[in-house]
Parts: C-alpha cells; structure tokens; sequence
C-alpha cells in the first residue's frame, strides 16, 4: 500500500491524494492537484488507459476544480468511478460535471475520452482487497470522510471539518474512533474524551459535558 501527495500541503485547492493497493488507484478528492497526479500517471502508464476510484468528500470548488485538467480522462479507454454523495437538489454528475458547462470552460464532458460511471454512496464500497467506508463530517453542505481497510492496515481520511459541538455525543464518540482508526470493538471508553488536536488546526471535540 502506498500513498502519494499531489497538493493540499501548501494550496488551498490542491487538494488530491492517490492510495496505492495492489495496482489499484483509489484518488481521494479531485482539486488541482489531480493536474500533476494525471501527468505522473501519464508517464507511467505511457499514455495507456488506466482505471481509477476517485472518492470525492464533497463537492466545493477546491476539491474537484482539477477533474477537468485530469489528463487520463481524456485517454480512450480509462474507466473513472467517481464516488460521493448525491447533491442536495442534482445528481452527482449533475454536480461533477457542471464546471465544464461551456459557460466556464471550453471543453464538455461529453467529449472526454474515458469511459465515467458516477456512483452515489450509500454504504460500504469494496474494491478488490480494499473496502471504503464513509462518515459524515460537520462542515458546510454535504460533507464525508474516508476510511480504507485492507486486511489489518486502515487509511483514514477526513478533510474540511469543523468541531464536533454541533453533532450529538454518540456521532461525536464514533467519527472519533473512525479518525483514529480503531476498530468498533474498541469504541468504549471514547466517552470521555474531550478534545484532540491534530497539525494543521483540525480539532475532534468528544460528546459535550452533562
């Protein structure tokens, strides 16, 4: 398993990460960073067609403003599986697909190359040796995270959120763990946690006091 950086470290619409899994790419988010990830795998793959996952946690600007420069996509035969949640009032591909409206940009979605399937969460996701499963965060809109398990090793992703003082005590208590990355079994004696702090400003708040 491998993990690979490709923006958010030092923009703010940068964001893209790609995990490597036995040969498979799962991308987690696509800001502009999918700019550079489509030319490294441009070079790797030698222009061939390739098949990715991408798992986008929700759907601002900064998180998938770089699908349209995402160079794959314009390679007959890649297959992209784009997965997220549905739009409050449109589909996913409504939602995706919108920035390349020819109001804002000159190229359509019809005329890529690659073959794209959109696929609205609503549970567990397998992948091969992979499973993704997904939480709700607390941030403006629709908004999810990330967790990857493959056999004993889990990846966890979680982006954009914002303290846990708005959700009740039971939710705080397991998108803790989930951000942990502990299994369910260990979810006792979470209730007590109060606050942790993670680099970048992230905070998990615990179940508020009674």
């Amino acid at each position: 398993m491998k993990l690979h950086f490709f923006g958010a470290a030092q923009t703010v619409t940068g964001s893209q990460h790609v995990l490597e899994v036995n040969g498979r790419m799962i991308m987690l988010d696509c800001g502009t960073g999918a700019r550079e990830m489509g030319l490294a795998l441009q070079r790797e793959f030698e222009g061939r067609p390739v098949d990715v996952a991408v798992f986008v946690g929700h759907t601002h600007w900064d998180h998938i403003q770089g699908f349209p420069f995402f160079m794959p996509a314009y390679v007959a035969g890649t297959r992209l599986t784009i997965h997220s949640l549905r739009g409050s009032d449109k589909s996913l591909e409504k939602v995706f697909t919108g920035q390349m409206d020819s109001s804002y940009f000159p190229v359509a979605t019809s005329d890529l190359m690659a073959r794209l399937q959109f696929v609205e969460l609503d549970g567990t996701v397998k992948l091969g040796d992979a499973k993704v499963s997904h939480v709700y965060l607390n941030h403006p809109g629709l908004a999810i995270g990330f967790r990857i398990d493959i056999g004993k090793k889990s990846v966890v992703y979680i982006s954009d959120h914002e303290p846990y003082h708005r959700l009740s005590g039971e939710m705080a208590v397991y998108s803790l763990a989930l951000a942990l990355g502990l299994p369910g079994e260990r979810l006792a004696g979470l209730e007590n946690v109060k606050r942790l702090r993670f680099p970048g400003g992230a905070v998990l708040e615990g179940p508020p006091a009674t």
